[in-house]
Protein backbone atom coordinates (compact mmCIF):
# COMPACT_ATOMS: atom_id res chain seq x y z
CA UNK A 1 0.00 0.00 0.00
CA UNK A 2 1.20 3.65 -1.05
CA UNK A 3 0.23 6.72 0.06
CA UNK A 4 -1.29 9.31 -2.39
CA UNK A 5 1.62 11.84 -3.89
CA UNK A 6 1.49 15.32 -3.01
CA UNK A 7 2.46 17.37 -5.56
CA UNK A 8 4.10 20.49 -4.89
CA UNK A 9 5.39 22.78 -7.85
CA UNK A 10 8.32 24.15 -8.37
CA UNK A 11 9.19 26.98 -11.09
CA UNK A 12 12.40 26.99 -13.01
CA UNK A 13 12.92 29.86 -15.72
CA UNK A 14 15.11 29.20 -18.38
CA UNK A 15 16.73 31.22 -20.68
CA UNK A 16 18.38 30.85 -23.67
CA UNK A 17 20.11 33.66 -25.16
CA UNK A 18 20.65 33.83 -28.91
CA UNK A 19 21.25 36.42 -31.66
CA UNK A 20 18.82 37.71 -34.27
CA UNK A 21 21.34 37.82 -36.38
CA UNK A 22 22.20 35.08 -39.28
CA UNK A 23 20.94 31.14 -39.37
CA UNK A 24 20.42 30.05 -35.68
CA UNK A 25 17.67 27.48 -36.15
CA UNK A 26 19.65 24.67 -36.47
CA UNK A 27 22.72 25.85 -34.59
CA UNK A 28 21.27 27.87 -31.43
CA UNK A 29 18.02 25.85 -30.56
CA UNK A 30 18.30 23.30 -27.56
CA UNK A 31 17.90 19.62 -28.23
CA UNK A 32 14.82 17.74 -26.45
CA UNK A 33 17.05 15.24 -25.10
CA UNK A 34 18.07 18.35 -22.19
CA UNK A 35 17.20 17.01 -18.47
CA UNK A 36 16.41 18.48 -15.36
CA UNK A 37 18.24 15.90 -12.62
CA UNK A 38 18.45 13.06 -15.32
CA UNK A 39 14.48 13.81 -16.20
CA UNK A 40 14.37 14.74 -20.06
CA UNK A 41 12.25 17.68 -20.16
CA UNK A 42 8.90 16.88 -21.47
CA UNK A 43 8.24 20.23 -23.71
CA UNK A 44 10.94 23.11 -24.65
CA UNK A 45 8.26 25.56 -25.08
CA UNK A 46 8.71 28.57 -27.48
CA UNK A 47 11.32 30.49 -26.64
CA UNK A 48 11.23 34.16 -27.00
CA UNK A 49 13.86 37.17 -28.77
CA UNK A 50 13.37 38.84 -25.11
CA UNK A 51 13.91 38.35 -21.18
CA UNK A 52 9.80 38.59 -20.94
CA UNK A 53 8.10 35.83 -19.04
CA UNK A 54 4.51 37.06 -20.72
CA UNK A 55 6.85 36.48 -24.18
CA UNK A 56 7.15 32.55 -23.72
CA UNK A 57 5.51 29.69 -23.92
CA UNK A 58 6.67 27.90 -21.18
CA UNK A 59 7.63 24.04 -21.02
CA UNK A 60 7.57 21.79 -19.18
CA UNK A 61 9.52 18.49 -16.88
CA UNK A 62 8.24 16.27 -13.78
CA UNK A 63 10.80 15.20 -11.32
CA UNK A 64 10.72 13.51 -7.95
CA UNK A 65 11.76 15.26 -4.71
CA UNK A 66 14.32 12.57 -4.27
CA UNK A 67 15.84 13.72 -7.56
CA UNK A 68 15.45 17.28 -6.48
CA UNK A 69 17.60 16.70 -3.77
CA UNK A 70 20.34 15.17 -5.61
CA UNK A 71 23.69 17.22 -5.74
CA UNK A 72 25.68 14.48 -7.73
CA UNK A 73 24.95 15.74 -11.22
CA UNK A 74 26.10 11.92 -12.76
CA UNK A 75 24.52 8.45 -13.67
CA UNK A 76 20.48 9.32 -13.55
CA UNK A 77 20.73 12.74 -11.79
CA UNK A 78 22.19 14.40 -14.65
CA UNK A 79 21.09 18.55 -15.47
CA UNK A 80 22.42 19.07 -19.28
CA UNK A 81 20.54 22.06 -21.64
CA UNK A 82 21.98 20.77 -24.48
CA UNK A 83 22.50 23.01 -27.22
CA UNK A 84 22.72 21.48 -30.79
CA UNK A 85 25.42 23.39 -31.72
CA UNK A 86 28.52 22.24 -29.69
CA UNK A 87 30.29 25.74 -30.46
CA UNK A 88 27.23 27.13 -28.82
CA UNK A 89 27.94 28.32 -24.75
CA UNK A 90 25.87 27.93 -22.10
CA UNK A 91 25.38 29.79 -18.30
CA UNK A 92 22.92 28.48 -15.67
CA UNK A 93 21.66 30.46 -12.50
CA UNK A 94 19.42 29.34 -9.71
CA UNK A 95 17.61 31.82 -8.20
CA UNK A 96 15.11 31.52 -4.78
CA UNK A 97 11.16 31.70 -6.22
CA UNK A 98 10.65 35.31 -7.12
CA UNK A 99 14.37 36.11 -6.87
CA UNK A 100 15.27 39.05 -9.51
CA UNK A 101 17.66 37.88 -12.07
CA UNK A 102 19.06 41.76 -12.92
CA UNK A 103 22.28 40.36 -12.10
CA UNK A 104 22.28 37.18 -14.41
CA UNK A 105 25.67 38.23 -15.96
CA UNK A 106 27.64 38.73 -13.09
CA UNK A 107 25.92 35.62 -10.78
CA UNK A 108 27.30 32.42 -9.56
CA UNK A 109 26.78 30.03 -12.29
CA UNK A 110 24.82 27.06 -10.74
CA UNK A 111 26.49 24.17 -10.15
CA UNK A 112 24.17 21.43 -9.40
CA UNK A 113 22.50 22.25 -5.84
CA UNK A 114 19.29 20.75 -4.71
CA UNK A 115 16.59 22.64 -5.99
CA UNK A 116 13.77 24.00 -3.49
CA UNK A 117 10.21 24.36 -4.10
CA UNK A 118 9.58 27.12 -6.45
CA UNK A 119 13.17 28.08 -7.54
CA UNK A 120 13.96 29.04 -11.08
CA UNK A 121 16.65 28.64 -13.07
CA UNK A 122 17.55 31.11 -16.46
CA UNK A 123 20.20 29.61 -18.76
CA UNK A 124 22.31 31.37 -21.39
CA UNK A 125 22.97 30.21 -24.62
CA UNK A 126 25.45 32.21 -27.19
CA UNK A 127 25.24 31.15 -30.96
CA UNK A 128 28.43 30.55 -32.45
CA UNK A 129 28.51 33.95 -33.98
CA UNK A 130 28.40 35.22 -30.80
CA UNK A 131 25.36 38.15 -31.59
CA UNK A 132 21.98 35.94 -31.96
CA UNK A 133 19.72 35.52 -28.15
CA UNK A 134 16.85 33.54 -27.22
CA UNK A 135 14.81 32.70 -24.19
CA UNK A 136 13.51 29.68 -23.28
CA UNK A 137 11.03 29.26 -19.67
CA UNK A 138 10.86 25.68 -18.23
CA UNK A 139 8.53 25.15 -15.86
CA UNK A 140 9.41 21.37 -13.42
CA UNK A 141 6.94 20.43 -10.89
CA UNK A 142 8.36 18.48 -8.48
CA UNK A 143 6.19 14.92 -6.86
CA UNK A 144 6.99 13.72 -3.48
CA UNK A 145 8.34 10.57 -3.07
CA UNK A 146 6.08 8.68 -0.87
CA UNK A 147 8.30 6.77 2.08
CA UNK A 148 8.39 3.37 2.58
CA UNK A 149 5.29 1.80 4.67
CA UNK A 150 6.58 0.47 7.89
CA UNK A 151 7.72 -3.00 8.31
CA UNK A 152 5.31 -4.72 11.00
CA UNK A 153 6.90 -7.70 13.07
CA UNK A 154 4.54 -9.83 15.32
CA UNK A 155 6.55 -12.37 16.86
CA UNK A 156 4.29 -14.55 18.63
CA UNK A 157 3.22 -18.42 18.36
CA UNK A 158 0.72 -20.44 16.16
CA UNK A 159 -1.37 -23.55 16.89
CA UNK A 160 -1.07 -25.91 14.23
CA UNK A 161 -2.45 -29.25 12.87
CA UNK A 162 -1.12 -31.35 15.81
CA UNK A 163 -2.56 -28.78 18.24
CA UNK A 164 0.86 -27.93 19.76
CA UNK A 165 1.47 -23.92 19.65
CA UNK A 166 4.56 -23.90 17.53
CA UNK A 167 7.07 -20.22 18.34
CA UNK A 168 7.38 -17.89 14.75
CA UNK A 169 7.03 -14.16 13.70
CA UNK A 170 4.72 -12.36 11.03
CA UNK A 171 7.15 -10.24 8.92
CA UNK A 172 5.02 -8.00 6.71
CA UNK A 173 2.00 -10.40 7.56
CA UNK A 174 3.88 -13.78 6.27
CA UNK A 175 4.25 -16.10 9.02
CA UNK A 176 8.18 -17.26 10.00
CA UNK A 177 8.03 -20.68 11.65
CA UNK A 178 10.96 -21.19 14.10
CA UNK A 179 12.38 -24.84 14.69
CA UNK A 180 11.77 -25.66 18.37
CA UNK A 181 14.13 -28.41 19.95
CA UNK A 182 11.20 -30.98 19.62
CA UNK A 183 8.87 -30.26 16.69
CA UNK A 184 6.43 -32.20 18.82
CA UNK A 185 6.00 -30.19 21.72
CA UNK A 186 4.88 -26.51 22.41
CA UNK A 187 7.23 -23.58 21.87
CA UNK A 188 6.54 -19.86 22.39
CA UNK A 189 8.01 -16.55 20.96
CA UNK A 190 8.03 -13.66 23.77
CA UNK A 191 9.69 -11.13 22.53
CA UNK A 192 11.00 -9.59 19.39
CA UNK A 193 13.73 -6.92 17.74
CA UNK A 194 15.58 -6.42 15.30
CA UNK A 195 19.06 -5.10 14.87
CA UNK A 196 20.81 -4.46 11.43
CA UNK A 197 18.93 -6.33 9.39
CA UNK A 198 19.28 -9.32 12.05
CA UNK A 199 15.96 -10.79 13.76
CA UNK A 200 16.07 -11.72 17.43
CA UNK A 201 13.24 -13.99 18.95
CA UNK A 202 13.58 -14.75 22.83
CA UNK A 203 11.18 -17.46 24.30
CA UNK A 204 11.33 -21.51 25.46
CA UNK A 205 10.25 -24.54 23.91
CA UNK A 206 9.53 -27.77 26.02
CA UNK A 207 11.80 -30.79 26.00
CA UNK A 208 11.07 -33.95 27.60
CA UNK A 209 8.39 -32.34 30.17
CA UNK A 210 11.01 -29.41 30.47
CA UNK A 211 10.52 -25.60 29.85
CA UNK A 212 14.27 -24.63 28.07
CA UNK A 213 15.25 -21.36 27.78
CA UNK A 214 16.76 -19.42 24.41
CA UNK A 215 16.21 -16.96 21.50
CA UNK A 216 16.78 -17.55 18.05
CA UNK A 217 18.91 -15.58 15.94
CA UNK A 218 17.95 -15.72 12.24
CA UNK A 219 15.67 -18.72 12.85
CA UNK A 220 18.76 -20.14 14.41
CA UNK A 221 18.16 -21.69 18.04
CA UNK A 222 20.46 -20.58 21.02
CA UNK A 223 19.81 -22.70 24.29
CA UNK A 224 20.66 -20.58 27.27
CA UNK A 225 21.95 -22.32 30.67
CA UNK A 226 18.87 -22.62 33.11
CA UNK A 227 19.80 -22.92 37.00
CA UNK A 228 18.74 -26.41 36.94
CA UNK A 229 18.22 -28.98 33.82
CA UNK A 230 15.46 -30.51 35.53
CA UNK A 231 13.50 -27.57 36.47
CA UNK A 232 10.98 -25.08 34.15
CA UNK A 233 12.80 -21.69 32.73
CA UNK A 234 10.79 -18.67 30.83
CA UNK A 235 12.26 -16.38 28.59
CA UNK A 236 9.81 -13.32 28.76
CA UNK A 237 11.84 -10.85 26.76
CA UNK A 238 14.74 -10.06 24.79
CA UNK A 239 16.82 -6.69 23.94
CA UNK A 240 20.13 -5.88 21.98
CA UNK A 241 22.23 -3.20 22.93
CA UNK A 242 26.01 -2.21 22.10
CA UNK A 243 26.54 -5.73 20.55
CA UNK A 244 25.70 -7.88 23.61
CA UNK A 245 22.15 -9.94 23.58
CA UNK A 246 19.91 -9.82 27.02
CA UNK A 247 17.28 -11.88 27.32
CA UNK A 248 14.98 -11.67 30.57
CA UNK A 249 13.48 -14.28 32.36
CA UNK A 250 13.35 -16.50 35.54
CA UNK A 251 14.92 -20.22 36.07
CA UNK A 252 13.68 -22.91 38.89
CA UNK A 253 15.90 -23.65 41.47
CA UNK A 254 15.34 -25.56 44.61
CA UNK A 255 11.61 -25.47 44.89
CA UNK A 256 10.98 -21.89 43.84
CA UNK A 257 12.10 -19.50 40.97
CA UNK A 258 14.68 -17.07 40.51
CA UNK A 259 14.76 -14.01 38.34
CA UNK A 260 17.37 -12.79 36.30
CA UNK A 261 19.08 -12.40 32.63
CA UNK A 262 21.23 -14.03 30.33
CA UNK A 263 23.94 -11.38 29.02
CA UNK A 264 25.79 -13.30 25.55
CA UNK A 265 24.57 -16.47 27.59
CA UNK A 266 25.56 -15.95 30.70
CA UNK A 267 23.00 -15.98 33.94
CA UNK A 268 23.20 -13.00 35.58
CA UNK A 269 21.23 -13.62 38.62
CA UNK A 270 19.73 -10.68 40.79
CA UNK A 271 19.31 -10.91 44.52
CA UNK A 272 15.43 -11.40 45.23
CA UNK A 273 14.10 -9.43 48.38
CA UNK A 274 13.94 -13.04 50.40
CA UNK A 275 14.84 -16.21 49.02
CA UNK A 276 10.88 -16.55 47.56
CA UNK A 277 9.96 -17.33 44.22
CA UNK A 278 9.93 -14.51 42.11
CA UNK A 279 9.00 -13.88 38.64
CA UNK A 280 10.35 -11.45 35.46
CA UNK A 281 7.76 -9.63 32.78
CA UNK A 282 9.80 -7.64 30.95
CA UNK A 283 13.23 -6.29 30.39
CA UNK A 284 14.48 -2.74 29.26
CA UNK A 285 18.14 -2.07 28.58
CA UNK A 286 19.12 2.00 28.49
CA UNK A 287 21.81 4.05 29.80
CA UNK A 288 24.08 1.38 30.53
CA UNK A 289 21.38 -0.45 32.83
CA UNK A 290 19.68 -3.46 32.74
CA UNK A 291 15.72 -3.18 34.14
CA UNK A 292 13.99 -6.51 34.77
CA UNK A 293 10.44 -6.03 35.86
CA UNK A 294 8.11 -8.27 37.95
CA UNK A 295 7.25 -9.42 41.30
CA UNK A 296 8.20 -11.13 43.96
CA UNK A 297 6.24 -13.63 46.32
CA UNK A 298 6.77 -12.65 49.98
CA UNK A 299 4.36 -13.97 52.73
CA UNK A 300 1.89 -14.98 50.25
CA UNK A 301 1.52 -11.47 48.74
CA UNK A 302 2.65 -10.36 45.19
CA UNK A 303 5.07 -7.62 45.69
CA UNK A 304 5.86 -5.43 42.42
CA UNK A 305 8.90 -3.78 41.45
CA UNK A 306 11.77 -4.17 39.43
CA UNK A 307 15.68 -4.88 39.66
CA UNK A 308 18.15 -2.33 38.19
CA UNK A 309 21.18 -4.37 37.62
CA UNK A 310 20.67 -6.65 39.69
CA UNK A 311 18.97 -4.47 42.77
CA UNK A 312 15.66 -4.75 43.60
CA UNK A 313 13.04 -1.56 43.87
CA UNK A 314 10.17 -2.15 45.30
CA UNK A 315 7.24 -0.03 44.24
CA UNK A 316 4.80 1.40 46.50
CA UNK A 317 0.85 -0.46 46.62
CA UNK A 318 -2.34 0.89 47.13
CA UNK A 319 -2.59 -2.05 49.72
CA UNK A 320 -0.01 -3.23 50.76
CA UNK A 321 -1.39 -6.65 52.04
CA UNK A 322 -2.72 -7.39 48.54
CA UNK A 323 -1.23 -8.86 44.67
CA UNK A 324 0.09 -6.14 42.87
CA UNK A 325 2.36 -7.05 40.09
CA UNK A 326 4.66 -5.21 36.49
CA UNK A 327 3.48 -6.16 33.66
CA UNK A 328 5.83 -4.03 31.56
CA UNK A 329 8.76 -1.80 31.39
CA UNK A 330 9.73 1.34 29.05
CA UNK A 331 12.59 3.69 29.48
CA UNK A 332 11.81 7.03 28.20
CA UNK A 333 13.38 10.87 28.28
CA UNK A 334 15.30 9.72 31.27
CA UNK A 335 12.15 7.94 33.68
CA UNK A 336 10.94 4.50 33.69
CA UNK A 337 7.87 3.38 33.16
CA UNK A 338 6.32 0.15 34.57
CA UNK A 339 2.90 -0.70 33.90
CA UNK A 340 0.71 -3.17 35.98
CA UNK A 341 -1.65 -3.42 38.88
CA UNK A 342 -2.05 -3.13 42.56
CA UNK A 343 -4.38 -4.40 44.91
CA UNK A 344 -6.67 -1.77 46.42
CA UNK A 345 -8.58 -1.71 49.79
CA UNK A 346 -11.46 -3.86 48.79
CA UNK A 347 -9.46 -6.83 47.19
CA UNK A 348 -9.94 -4.92 43.97
CA UNK A 349 -6.74 -4.57 41.12
CA UNK A 350 -6.73 -0.90 40.34
CA UNK A 351 -4.87 -0.68 36.48
CA UNK A 352 -1.89 2.06 36.05
CA UNK A 353 1.46 2.27 36.08
CA UNK A 354 4.64 3.64 37.78
CA UNK A 355 6.43 6.26 36.62
CA UNK A 356 9.94 6.67 38.43
CA UNK A 357 7.99 4.87 41.24
CA UNK A 358 5.17 7.17 41.48
CA UNK A 359 1.79 5.63 41.05
CA UNK A 360 -0.47 6.46 38.35
CA UNK A 361 -3.89 5.17 38.13
CA UNK A 362 -5.71 4.86 34.90
CA UNK A 363 -9.32 4.22 34.59
CA UNK A 364 -11.07 1.05 33.75
CA UNK A 365 -13.68 1.94 31.21
CA UNK A 366 -15.54 -1.60 33.29
CA UNK A 367 -14.98 -0.67 37.23
CA UNK A 368 -15.15 -3.45 39.17
CA UNK A 369 -14.12 -5.79 36.09
CA UNK A 370 -11.12 -7.26 35.45
CA UNK A 371 -8.51 -5.14 33.61
CA UNK A 372 -5.00 -4.68 33.20
CA UNK A 373 -2.15 -3.35 31.23
CA UNK A 374 0.26 -5.42 29.34
CA UNK A 375 2.65 -3.15 27.36
CA UNK A 376 3.59 0.28 28.16
CA UNK A 377 5.62 2.31 25.59
CA UNK A 378 5.65 6.64 25.60
CA UNK A 379 5.47 8.93 22.16
CA UNK A 380 6.35 12.50 22.29
CA UNK A 381 5.59 12.97 26.45
CA UNK A 382 2.71 10.96 26.12
CA UNK A 383 1.77 7.72 27.81
CA UNK A 384 0.38 4.76 25.88
CA UNK A 385 -0.81 1.71 27.95
CA UNK A 386 -1.69 -1.26 25.76
CA UNK A 387 -4.28 -4.22 27.52
CA UNK A 388 -7.90 -4.66 28.06
CA UNK A 389 -11.13 -4.64 30.20
CA UNK A 390 -13.79 -7.22 31.22
CA UNK A 391 -16.84 -6.20 30.39
CA UNK A 392 -20.60 -6.69 32.21
CA UNK A 393 -20.43 -9.79 29.77
CA UNK A 394 -17.63 -10.68 31.67
CA UNK A 395 -15.82 -10.58 27.65
CA UNK A 396 -12.18 -9.26 27.35
CA UNK A 397 -12.31 -6.13 25.35
CA UNK A 398 -8.78 -4.90 23.65
CA UNK A 399 -7.81 -1.55 24.26
CA UNK A 400 -5.64 1.42 24.94
CA UNK A 401 -4.94 4.44 27.35
CA UNK A 402 -3.47 7.54 25.32
CA UNK A 403 -2.74 10.16 28.05
CA UNK A 404 -4.94 7.89 30.54
CA UNK A 405 -7.94 7.95 28.25
CA UNK A 406 -9.29 4.74 27.49
CA UNK A 407 -9.52 3.89 23.19
CA UNK A 408 -11.78 0.65 22.76
CA UNK A 409 -10.43 -1.80 19.40
CA UNK A 410 -12.94 -3.00 17.89
CA UNK A 411 -12.95 -6.62 17.44
CA UNK A 412 -13.77 -9.20 15.09
CA UNK A 413 -16.83 -11.08 17.68
CA UNK A 414 -17.82 -8.79 20.27
CA UNK A 415 -19.47 -11.97 22.02
CA UNK A 416 -15.74 -13.22 22.53
CA UNK A 417 -12.50 -12.49 24.16
CA UNK A 418 -10.20 -10.12 22.48
CA UNK A 419 -6.84 -8.32 24.32
CA UNK A 420 -3.70 -6.30 23.33
CA UNK A 421 -0.27 -8.15 24.17
CA UNK A 422 1.95 -5.35 22.98
CA UNK A 423 1.95 -1.44 22.19
CA UNK A 424 4.28 0.32 19.95
CA UNK A 425 4.03 4.08 18.44
CA UNK A 426 5.73 4.45 15.59
CA UNK A 427 5.79 7.96 13.47
CA UNK A 428 2.66 8.67 15.95
CA UNK A 429 1.69 5.48 14.69
CA UNK A 430 -0.62 3.16 17.52
CA UNK A 431 0.46 -0.28 16.79
CA UNK A 432 -1.49 -2.90 19.00
CA UNK A 433 -0.36 -6.31 18.92
CA UNK A 434 -2.63 -9.22 20.11
CA UNK A 435 -5.62 -11.29 19.41
CA UNK A 436 -9.20 -11.51 18.62
CA UNK A 437 -11.38 -13.88 18.82
CA UNK A 438 -13.48 -15.07 16.22
CA UNK A 439 -17.81 -16.65 16.47
CA UNK A 440 -15.97 -20.15 17.24
CA UNK A 441 -14.01 -18.73 20.03
CA UNK A 442 -10.51 -19.22 18.08
CA UNK A 443 -8.13 -16.57 18.80
CA UNK A 444 -7.07 -14.55 15.69
CA UNK A 445 -3.55 -13.42 15.71
CA UNK A 446 -3.05 -9.48 14.36
CA UNK A 447 -2.41 -5.65 15.37
CA UNK A 448 -4.74 -2.94 15.04
CA UNK A 449 -3.01 0.27 13.42
CA UNK A 450 -4.74 2.91 14.30
CA UNK A 451 -7.67 1.13 15.59
CA UNK A 452 -7.91 -0.57 12.38
CA UNK A 453 -6.99 -4.50 12.67
CA UNK A 454 -4.92 -6.08 10.75
CA UNK A 455 -5.03 -10.12 10.90
CA UNK A 456 -2.59 -12.54 10.41
CA UNK A 457 -2.36 -15.50 8.78
CA UNK A 458 -1.46 -18.80 11.10
CA UNK A 459 -0.13 -21.77 10.74
CA UNK A 460 -3.24 -23.40 10.96
CA UNK A 461 -6.62 -21.67 11.03
CA UNK A 462 -8.45 -24.08 12.91
CA UNK A 463 -6.61 -22.96 16.07
CA UNK A 464 -5.75 -20.23 17.96
CA UNK A 465 -2.58 -18.18 17.71
CA UNK A 466 -1.22 -14.70 19.32
CA UNK A 467 0.96 -12.08 18.75
CA UNK A 468 2.91 -11.36 21.95
CA UNK A 469 5.38 -8.65 21.00
CA UNK A 470 5.63 -6.07 18.06
CA UNK A 471 8.74 -4.43 16.43
CA UNK A 472 8.11 -1.65 13.56
CA UNK A 473 10.63 -0.08 11.67
CA UNK A 474 10.54 1.81 8.31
Amino acid sequence: MFRSKIAYALLISIIIVFSACGNYSNNATLKTTSTVKGVAVTSLGTPAATLSQAAMVVGTVTITSAQASDTSNVGNFITLFDPRSSEATVKVVKYAHNAPADNFETDTAYANQAITDQDFFIIKVRAQNLRAILYYSISVTVTSTPAPEPLVYAGGYSGNSSTEFAAGYWKAGAWNGLTPIDVADYSFAKGITVVGGIVYVGGYCRSSGVYVPGYWQDGAWNGLTPLEVTGNTYVMSIAVDGGSVYVGGYSQHSGIFLPGYWQDGTWQGPIPPIASTSFVTSMVVAGGSVYIGGYSQIAGVQIPGYWQDGVWHDLPSLNATQNSKVECLTFADGSLYAGGYSGDLVSMYVTGYWKDGTWNELTSPNPGQETDVTSIAVYAGVVYAGGYSRNGSFVSVAGYWKGGVWNELTPLDATQDSKVESIVVFNGVVYAGGYSSDSAGIKVPGYWQDGVWHGLTPADATQSSEVTSLFVTQ
